[in-house]
């Protein structure tokens, strides 16, 4: 088993980035900063609690976060909204308006199976220190896990460099959380979108099964 998840896991990390990397979107929500209206360790801060309540403390389960998100009084996205996220993806999402910034918060449909909280922000986070505690307080609780290396990936106009954690469970699904900054690549369209619309995300695969299309 040992030598079979060596084998996997190499393979296993670069679907895992390419599969978010791909989600992204030029429109303009993602890309102006206009939004934010605290400064960034506030942003980061109610990011990385949103993330811990939602992606962590209720993903899998979709039909909590639904009701979390009601709770909390977000706005559902319209089919269309969703669409510009994920494209050919199935999924759904929300909108909700915080203390220090406007967050998305994206659920894709397995077999690709993803939370994602998304915010776009003026320039990244400097310091990722809240988001790192979290991802390593779940890691103690894994048995085995690797590191995804960083890897930089342009789709839809969008340059997002990416890393993450992750592991091939003993159920077979693999696992992984990620961490993904992605910023508008044509340099003259860059001038008038300036932000950087950061992402964490939760993500469990399934595997297709042998002989299966």
């Amino acid at each position: 088993m040992t030598i079979i998840r060596k084998a996997i896991l190499p393979a296993m990390m670069l679907v895992m980035l390419t599969s978010v990397a791909n989600g992204q979107s030029t429109g303009r929500d993602n890309y102006d900063p206009s939004s934010v209206t605290g400064t960034a360790e506030e942003q980061l801060a109610e990011m990385a609690a949103l993330y811990d309540a939602v992606c962590i403390g209720t993903f899998p389960d979709d039909g909590q976060i639904e009701a979390l998100m009601k709770s909390r009084g977000a706005v559902p996205m319209t089919e269309a909204d969703v669409a510009r996220y994920l494209h050919q993806d199935a999924g759904m999402g929300w909108v909700l308006v915080g203390k220090a910034a406007t967050f998305r918060i994206l659920i894709e449909h397995p077999p690709y199976h993803a939370c994602s909280i998304r915010s776009v922000t003026r320039s990244g986070f400097a310091d990722l220190s809240p988001y790192s505690s979290l991802v390593e307080r779940e890691l103690k609780s894994w048995s085995q896990h690797s590191p995804i290396p960083a890897q930089t990936f342009v789709a839809e106009g969008v340059k997002t460099e990416g890393s993450g954690e992750g592991r091939l469970r003993d159920d077979g699904l693999i696992e992984s959380f990620l961490y993904l900054a992605g910023r508008i690549a044509d340099e003259e369209l860059a001038k008038r979108l300036t932000g950087v619309e950061v992402r964490f995300v939760h993500q469990i695969i399934t595997p297709a099964k042998r002989g299966s299309t």
